[in-house]
């Protein structure tokens, strides 16, 4: 995944863009053993972005996983500091399998 890039305009000044991202939680693992998995997105520059990002591609992001159980734990949206912005239950993913 993409690391947060700062670009600067014709002066020379700093300007820090793609401010959030989201992250699912689930587990995933073969047979009786199970973990915590995340699914981590791209920076986007804004958190209407983000959170539309988010409800489109987390189901598929997280059906796709390797031994998915197929239930997201935690879907979060976080800004460029690590706080969390947005916060949705938990909720099952269709399996596209």
């Amino acid at each position: 995944m993409s690391e947060n890039s700062i670009k600067t305009n014709g002066s020379g000044d700093s300007i820090v863009s793609n401010e959030y991202r989201w992250v699912a939680e689930f587990l995933a693992g073969p047979g009786g053993y199970l973990e915590k998995a995340e699914v981590v997105s791209d920076w986007f520059p804004n958190r209407q972005t983000a959170t539309d990002d988010a409800w489109l591609r987390a189901n598929n992001e997280v059906s796709d996983y390797p031994f998915s159980r197929g239930r997201i734990l935690k879907l979060i949206v976080e800004d460029k500091n690590g706080s969390v912005v947005e916060l949705s239950n938990a909720r099952n993913v269709t399996s596209r399998r």
